[in-house]
């Protein structure tokens, strides 16, 4: 049996029959349960090193976003955004860091310059730093007029099923001009290329218009220029 102390309170691993079980006076397998303190916790298995680890629930910079306000994937150092016209029948993919447990609510873009048609939007986990698997989704998003096309959600994030690093996601079958980030703004998360001046800050693929699929398609290639998609993502209690 081994014993993991959570601020004077608890936790234990009985191998029992030769499988991990885990006692808590707080519940079990991935539980959150409140220390004596009033700190949170979530029990994770680490499978690399075979032990119980318990992670706090509240990590990161991200534990002091405001809430109901909307955070847009990629930017990097800009408060003023560009605007820019995306392609028809393009995959963009722009990263978002998440580092807390919470629940997403809304998604959003913003046209400036209406175009008859359609956007879908996505949400993507991360593999190897590439989108991997969708998580969320809608199609049939009209974008024919201006202004903030929001749609609201109920899409619970856990950092350790989903994250950290998840990938925001526009499709449309027109050409609307959106509000969009700054090359200069948006974070190198691809590194730059071998001369040092290109750097990529998302993925862009051809895709049909459709449901997006349920696996990103492979052979994207580095978004190095604009437009870069500004997508946004609010929590109501980050």
């Amino acid at each position: 049996m081994y014993f993991f102390n959570g601020n004077s309170d608890s936790v234990f691993m009985d191998w029992g029959n030769g499988f991990p079980v885990l006692q808590s006076p707080y519940g079990g397998l991935g539980a959150p349960f409140t220390g004596t303190s009033g700190d949170r916790f979530t029990i994770v298995f680490d499978f690399e090193n075979y032990r119980w680890i318990a992670e706090p629930k509240d990590i990161g910079w991200d534990s002091k976003r405001r809430n109901v306000q909307y955070y847009c994937a990629g930017v990097c150092n800009a408060t003023a955004l560009e605007t820019g016209q995306i392609s028809a029948n393009v995959l963009y993919a722009i990263p978002i860091y998440v580092l807390k447990n919470t629940t997403f609510d809304r998604i959003a873009i913003k046209v400036t310059v209406g175009a008859s048609g359609n956007v879908g939007l996505g949400i993507y986990n991360d593999l190897d730093c590439y989108p991997n698997e969708r998580v969320w989704y809608e199609i049939g998003i009209s974008v024919s007029s201006a202004g903030v096309k929001a749609r609201t959600i109920n899409v619970p994030f856990y950092v350790d099923v989903h994250g950290p690093l998840l990938w925001l996601v526009i499709v449309s079958n027109t050409t609307p001009t959106i509000v969009s980030l700054p090359v200069n703004a948006a974070f190198p998360i691809l590194g730059f290329d071998s001369t040092l001046t290109t750097a990529g800050v998302g993925w862009s693929v051809p895709f049909t218009y459709a449901v997006l699929p349920a696996t990103f398609p492979a052979g994207a290639s580095p978004i190095t220029a604009s437009p870069i998609p500004a997508i946004f993502l609010r929590s109501s209690a980050w």
